[in-house]
């Protein structure tokens, strides 16, 4: 069964919630970004909560960087980033 939006099928899922959210004029404090072809939450990668100060922000992202695998530093630098242009 379809809900009252044509546009959107009903398992349209976490996705369905942002659009209804954009339409109802409700803000996301989120930020996401792509990295090697899958989608991450800024926040979530560098464990700070969604809308955090910019200090806190670089804060958890220098601790990240200092204890993480080489290859791993990238992916740090990509959210931490996001943040930044957010």
């Amino acid at each position: 069964m379809r809900s009252s939006s044509k546009n959107l099928p009903e398992d349209f899922g976490k996705t369905r919630q942002q659009y209804e959210d954009v339409k109802a004029g409700v803000k996301s404090l989120d930020c996401f970004f792509m990295y090697n072809g899958h989608e991450f939450n800024a926040y979530e990668v560098l464990e700070v909560p969604a809308g955090a100060a910019k200090d806190l922000v670089e804060k958890a992202y220098q601790a990240r960087k200092e204890f993480a695998d080489p290859s791993q530093q990238e992916f740090f630098r990509c959210a931490y980033q996001a943040i930044l242009k957010k």
